[in-house]
């Protein structure tokens, strides 16, 4: 159902639309491998357009609405579009694509035609619900999305149809999705999150919510009034939804919750507990490919951030460690207790990076992606998100990664957010520095003390200096994920001028 424009569809319904928008893109002239570019809000116009293009084995692909104009143009002249779907209230940033690409075709949503576009509503008028006359493939490309990462222009990721539907089941599994459940989609198409709350509910026949967009009292409300059984979504602003008046709302009917992207705080998974609900538990997911982990709430009270060993589907490794620009070995696989990086065979995965063999080989080699992510196995073969290979601080000759050290420094009283990363050191190479964001006055003497006596933190990875951020948030990616490296070069920036 689209919450804001009160459209409430059944699966058949949804379906005929879906036929009709198929028969008009062939009508249009589009055909099948032609790509695709789509631009708004989660409107009914716009993901009817989306999931239709599908249909016929066009290759779709959502910018997101808050590229910069110098990254919309570097991005669509790498996916060079034939065609463009989009929301009119975009239409000064699909100017700038224009300046950069020939669009034979524009669609405009939610309003009438332009100077350059058809207008929605008036094809969709026109055609029948039939099922359109193509035929498409499970290796067909199904979709490409844009990763969120935080180093220079996002690279496309290309799926197939195979690897879409894989990663519905595979998430729908996770959830512990039922044909009686309903869930809210919190996430704008631009997200590949959005494909992970989608396709799981139409694989599943459950009830699937969009709000145009996220804000946290409307996300609130539909799960009081639709009855919402499953939710989740990313940290920050499930963060934003705990920050209002949530006792005022019924969450009765919530069976379990989750979270994925990036760590939750202490503060945020107590207040679910005690308001929501005290299944909530953490999922392993990224652009580059689906839930690792699912069904772990029992494990996760546990064994807290815990990825598991993955679905029977899945194959996960925690391989050894090499040298910057080195390539790992599958086979060399680290010890209980040790870190590597997390290596995953499955079929929910994307197939290559759009136009780019090299990085298509850096990440994806002999049926294994490379997720740069750095995993700790345990005793018993589960694996723990540690940091990012690339985040990790080499400090007097020993591996530190930051995220046990920022989850020990956000247990501590008013902070709400820590980023851990490494300085230049002449003594120790790098020096670990814990820059906090807090609400109320929080000595460093005092996060000195907790550390020192935390026992999953051993005095090397202990911070040796502490900034203070003040009540401005991070720097984040636009999926949400804290943005070290930016938090570095603004701590490194005001050593620099001191």
């Amino acid at each position: 159902m689209f919450r804001d424009e009160d459209i409430r569809w059944t699966y058949a319904e949804f379906n005929e639309e879906l036929n009709k928008m198929a028969n008009a893109y062939l009508d249009l002239g589009l055909s099948k491998g032609d790509r695709v570019g789509f631009m708004g809000q989660n409107t009914s116009e716009l993901i009817v357009s989306y999931i239709a293009s599908m249909y016929i084995g066009l290759e779709p692909c959502f910018f997101n609405l808050r590229e910069s104009k110098g990254r919309l143009q570097k991005l669509s002249q790498r996916f060079d579009p034939e065609c463009f779907v989009y929301d009119e209230r975009v239409e000064e940033k699909i100017s700038y694509i224009r300046e950069t690409v020939d669009l034979d075709t524009e669609i405009s949503v939610n309003g009438s035609a332009g100077p350059n576009s058809v207008a929605f509503s008036d094809l969709e008028s026109e055609y029948t619900s039939d099922p359109p006359d193509t035929q498409v493939s499970r290796g067909d490309v199904g979709l490409i999305s844009w990763s969120s990462g935080t180093t220079g222009i996002p690279k496309g990721l290309v799926w197939s149809n195979e690897g879409v539907v894989f990663s519905g089941s595979i998430c729908g599994n996770a959830y512990d999705l039922r044909s009686d459940d309903s869930m809210v989609n919190m996430f704008t198409p631009g997200f590949h999150g959005w494909v992970y709350f989608t396709f799981p509910a139409i694989l599943n026949g459950a009830k699937l919510i969009f709000l145009e967009e996220y804000e946290p009292v409307p996300f609130l409300e539909a799960i009081e009034e639709e009855r919402v059984s499953v939710f989740g979504g990313v940290p920050t602003p499930l963060r934003m939804a705990l920050q209002q008046d949530i006792e005022n709302y019924d969450f009765s009917s919530v069976r379990h919750g989750f979270f994925a992207g990036e760590k939750m705080d202490p503060n945020s998974i107590k207040t679910v507990n005690e308001h929501i609900t005290t299944e909530f538990y953490s999922i392993y997911g990224t652009s580059e490919a689906a839930a690792l982990s699912g069904q772990l709430a029992d494990v996760y009270k546990e064994k807290p951030d815990c990825l598991g060993q993955g679905p029977p589907t899945v194959e996960a490794r925690a391989v050894k460690l090499t040298e910057a620009g080195g390539k790992a070995n599958p086979d060399e696989i680290v010890a209980p207790g040790e870190s590597g990086e997390l290596i995953i065979s499955s079929p929910a995965r994307a197939e290559y990076v759009l136009d780019d063999p090299e990085k298509t080989n850096e990440i994806f080699r002999d049926g294994w992606w490379y997720s740069g992510d750095a995993v700790r196995k345990d005793e018993d073969g589960d694996l723990f998100i540690v940091g990012r290979t690339d985040d990790m601080i080499i400090s007097g000759g020993i591996n530190v990664f930051p995220n046990p050290i920022e989850e020990a420094v956000t247990e501590v009283e008013g902070v709400v957010e820590a980023a851990v990363i490494g300085l230049p050191s002449e003594e120790w190479g790098e020096e670990v520095t814990a820059v906090v964001r807090s609400t109320n006055d929080v000595s460093e003497s005092e996060l000195e003390q907790y550390l020192r006596d935390h026992e999953d933190i051993p005095s090397h990875a202990r911070p040796k200096a502490f900034y203070f951020w003040g009540s401005e948030e991070f720097p984040k990616t636009t999926s949400g994920k804290i943005y070290r490296s930016k938090i570095k070069e603004h701590i490194e920036g005001s050593n620099h001028d001191e």
